[in-house]
C-alpha cells in the first residue's frame, strides 16, 4: 500500500466512514506454505486454463503471458507483491492526514487494519 493510495482512500471516504485494508504479512504463521526472505517478492498466481483467453493457453516467447502447466491445466503467472512487517502499515497511515487506525489484527498471515476517515 503506497502512501499515495492511502491519500486517495482519504479523499474518497466520507468523514466518519471506515476502510478495511488486508495485506500479506512478512511474518507468516505456522500453517502458511509461504516463507519470505525479503519484502518485495514475485509470487505465483495460477489461473485454471478453462478461464484463460485463447492466447494465454500457449507459452509465449515474449514472457508477456504466463507459463502453461498442461499436466495441471493451469496458466501460471508471476506477480509483484510487497509483504508488510509488523507496524509498517500503521506508519504509512500515520503520514496521511484524515485517516486514523481504529484496529489492527493479524489473521492467517495477513495484517488487517480498520481505518476511519476523520476531519482534519
Amino acid at each position: 500500500m503506497q502512501h499515495y493510495r492511502l491519500l486517495e482512500l482519504a479523499r474518497m471516504v466520507r468523514i466518519g466512514g471506515e476502510v478495511l485494508i488486508v495485506a500479506w504479512a512478512f511474518e507468516q504463521d505456522e500453517r502458511s506454505k509461504r516463507r519470505f526472505e525479503k519484502q518485495d517478492v514475485m509470487v505465483e498466481w495460477k489461473l485454471q486454463q478453462k478461464y484463460a483467453k485463447e492466447e494465454e493457453k500457449e507459452d509465449s516467447a515474449s514472457g508477456s503471458h504466463g507459463k502453461v502447466d498442461r499436466e495441471k491445466r493451469w496458466v501460471v503467472y508471476e506477480r509483484y507483491c510487497h509483504v508488510y512487517r509488523s507496524g509498517e502499515l500503521e506508519a504509512l497511515v500515520a503520514q496521511v492526514h484524515g485517516l486514523e487506525v481504529v484496529s489492527v489484527e493479524y489473521s492467517r498471515s495477513n495484517w488487517c487494519l480498520r481505518l476511519k476517515r476523520v476531519a482534519t
